[in-house]
């Protein structure tokens, strides 16, 4: 049975009609997607394991902050039995970081105190030999001098770090991951109350 002309018309016009919308939306969910993925939000990062962090690691860009104050929250990983009481506890100590660009300095916030700096600066990841951006304690505060985190970019406004730590054979271990989330001192996006700071960290 063959289909009446004026049927195969409109059928062919509402097929055009839906690649012709589609191929109009897709370039813009690219953007989006680009962005950020909608899946990575805090509380799904919280539940990643360290293995599952170290993959999204090796996905990202390196991180460029402008200056101010950034939340910060270690992640665990999903494995670790103590994650949680971990996770409450180190919420009651450290609370982020403060980033100074003009000084090429970072201060953590410890309770209510900026103390324990370290050097930023563009460098190579020890995951995988890529770009990140670098704090340097090796001129910091002496219990601090081993450590080292580098921080990429997951989208606009949350960063992914790594701390490591330099063993008795000045070999680097990793510690742990944590987060930063951009807050109206520094570039939150959807603040629109905000001034951004200006500066930016630039290579060395």
């Amino acid at each position: 049975m063959t289909m009446p002309s004026r049927q195969i018309v409109r059928f062919v016009t509402i097929i055009s009609l839906f690649i012709f919308v589609g191929s109009m939306a897709r370039p813009a969910a690219a953007d989006e997607a680009a962005c950020c993925d909608p899946c990575l939000t805090k509380d799904r990062l919280l539940h990643l394991s360290y293995c599952e962090l170290e993959a999204l690691y090796r996905t990202l860009p390196a991180a460029d902050l402008t200056g101010g104050y950034y939340e910060g929250t270690v992640l665990w990983g999903k494995k670790d039995c103590a994650r949680e009481i971990k996770a409450e506890v180190t919420s009651f100590v450290w609370k982020g970081k403060w980033i100074y660009p003009e000084q090429a300095t970072m201060l953590n916030q410890v309770g209510h105190k900026q103390i324990v700096p370290a050097t930023i600066y563009s460098g190579t990841s020890y995951i995988d030999g890529g770009a990140s951006l670098i704090f340097d304690y090796s001129c910091s505060t002496k219990f601090a001098r081993k450590a080292r985190d580098e921080v990429r970019q997951i989208c606009p406004g949350l960063y992914l770090g790594i701390m490591h730590v330099k063993n008795h054979h000045g070999c680097p271990e990793l510690k742990n991951y944590f987060l930063l989330e951009a807050t109206c001192t520094s570039v939150k996006p959807a603040c629109d109350s905000c001034t951004p700071a200006a500066e930016t960290i630039v290579s060395p």
